[in-house]
């Protein structure tokens, strides 16, 4: 994954850190091309997303998703567990049941 270090003295956002890292995952760029814009960020102007998008490595509509993926990830989220799939879903939309774990001292299960 790209490294989290700072680019011309602009440290990556938490976005652009999860934005790298699923780009990087869904082969949608290397690691090289990550690093390569991550170091073409002007201090505070630009975000990751623009300058992929700018230097042609994605696409607008990529980004799009990705950044909405992120997004659900994140409203999704319970603090102390770690959600590992769905469970069940009403037939009349009420709601979602989840599968959760909590992880363990140590991190793991």
């Amino acid at each position: 994954m790209a490294s989290d270090k700072p680019n011309n003295g602009v440290p990556p956002t938490s976005v652009d850190t999860e934005l790298a890292k699923i780009v990087v995952d869904r082969q949608l760029a290397t690691t090289d091309e990550v690093v390569k814009c991550r170091g073409l960020i002007a201090a505070g102007q630009q975000t990751l997303a623009d300058v992929l998008i700018a230097q042609n490595v994605v696409t607008r509509g990529q980004i799009d998703r990705i950044k909405k993926a992120i997004q659900d990830s994140r409203e999704n989220q319970i603090p102390g567990y770690q959600i590992i799939g769905k469970a069940g879903c009403r037939r009349n939309g009420d709601g979602v049941q989840g599968q959760a774990t909590q992880p363990g001292p140590d991190g793991g299960d």
